[in-house]
């Protein structure tokens, strides 16, 4: 596909993620479960797809300024004008073209007058300094003239690209003209951040009312009705309410980036920037929501009171341990609770095997939201507590963990504070809290074993 219809493509898988956003963030204040987890899957094949047009898009471009850079040197080959009686003729052979610019290079030297043709046929491709180029006039030496100044391996490192020179300022990012695009790693999942419930709040601290809840008699917020005798008094009966307090904090980090290096770079250094500043801001809220120790920062799952239960052995997680997890919880609690784990627990839990050597548990052929542990679902990711801790593995309704969030990440960006320095000073940052309102709702393995 060409330029214009890859960039439609992309207005159409954007309006599309939109609806999909859209339908996520009704679902999570529902109850169908499956419904939701369908839309996130949808919604990050549409991301993957989009991801796909982005770098064909890139391709595109590329090409297409290839393209025009072709024609511009076609056009920079026609006759060079040479002032009086000479002439230089450019062909568009390899070998003529050099003599063309070495003869342009001469009559650079000697100070003869030249043609508009004749001096971009040795102009600079270098990036010249303003200060340095006013009132200058510069040449960039031909090959032969090179290979007699600095010899020819250094010449044929120079002209093939050449290693690249790795610093702070981001220098290994600027000589890439054959390859516009950064490799990098994936980056970690988020698990839960994107489970539980968010809800804004403009104050900073927020209070949610709950109604107190126990297992037993309990369970109705302390209504409990009994049979009485014909014409005997009513019992009174009154609810018993709560309330749970998040308090919001600062996320932040900055980065400073060469000016210098936002006008060389072939990658957009500021959409980078932006991704890898989002990527992990939703990590270090997603270990928060798991581990958080509630000073400074989020209140964990597994720091906020929930129910813990003995392993059956240390430093493993087994199929009793999985049966315990899910029974421990009430089963009005069980409907839309999932497991999350480390990705070292799910190693260990595929490594079981039965009396006959058989593997307990295996994927689906669907994969994803249909793989199953115990008939329950289950995600795995890297920012768990480890295998043999307590939290390694966490069985409960994440919509029962509320993340409290002012605005959203914002994105700022300032030559000011170091403009003498010519570097570009971004900052990323948001305000946000977060713990269970319903810890019960929660079960986890305790460290040692019973």
């Amino acid at each position: 596909m060409n330029t214009k219809q890859l960039a439609e493509k992309a207005q159409t898988i954007v309006a599309e993620l939109e609806e999909l956003d859209n339908r996520i963030t009704e679902l999570k204040d529902g109850d169908d479960a499956e419904a939701l987890e369908t839309a996130q899957s949808l919604y990050e094949e549409k991301n993957a797809e989009f991801d796909e047009v982005e770098k064909s898009l890139a391709t595109a471009k590329e090409r297409d300024r290839k393209r025009a850079l072709a024609q511009e040197i076609a056009k920079s080959v026609a006759p060079v004008q040479e002032p009086a009686e000479k002439k230089v003729s450019v062909e568009t052979t390899a070998a003529q073209k050099e003599k063309d610019q070495l003869q342009c290079f001469w009559d650079f030297m000697k100070y003869k007058k030249m043609s508009d043709n004749a001096i971009d046929l040795i102009k600079p491709k270098s990036q010249i300094d303003k200060a340095e180029a006013d009132g200058l006039q510069c040449a960039a030496a031909p090959m032969l003239v090179k290979r007699a100044l600095l010899g020819d391996r250094i010449c044929k490192s120079m002209g093939s690209g050449g290693a690249k020179v790795t610093n702070t300022t981001g220098s290994n990012l600027i000589d890439q003209e054959f390859f516009a695009q950064l490799q990098m790693e994936a980056m970690p999942v988020p698990q839960v951040v994107d489970r539980v419930r968010v809800i804004p709040t403009k104050s900073g601290d927020v209070e949610i009312p709950t109604l107190t809840q126990t297992d037993g008699s309990g369970k109705f917020g302390g209504i409990s009705f009994s049979w009485i005798t014909e014409a005997a008094a009513k019992p009174d009966q009154n609810a018993t309410w709560s309330k749970v307090r998040i308090q919001t904090h600062e996320l932040a980090g900055s980065m400073q980036v060469s000016e210098r290096l936002l006008s060389r770079s072939m990658i957009n250094i500021e959409q980078l920037l932006i991704e890898l500043s989002r990527g992990d801001l939703r990590y270090v809220l997603d270990t928060a929501i798991i581990s958080g120790t509630g000073t400074g920062q989020p209140l964990g799952v597994i720091n906020d009171g929930i129910r813990h239960i003995a392993r059956t052995a240390l430093n493993t997680v087994g199929y009793q341990d999985l049966v315990n997890l899910v029974y421990e919880l009430p089963p009005e609690d069980r409907a839309r609770a999932i497991f999350v784990m480390n990705d070292a627990v799910e190693k260990d839990l595929l490594g079981d095997v039965d009396s006959d050597g058989k593997p307990l548990y295996s994927a689906s052929t669907a994969n994803g939201i249909y793989d199953r542990l115990v008939g329950r679902q289950f995600v795995s990711n890297v920012n768990s507590p480890a295998l043999g801790s307590e939290g390694d593995i966490i069985f409960g309704d994440w919509s029962a963990y509320v993340l409290a969030m002012e605005d959203d990440i914002v994105f700022a960006r300032s030559p000011h504070y170091t403009l003498t320095n010519y570097l570009m000073t971004y900052k990323a940052f948001l305000v946000a809290g977060g713990r269970c309102v319903l810890p019960r709702k929660f079960v986890t393995l305790t460290v040692a074993a019973s």
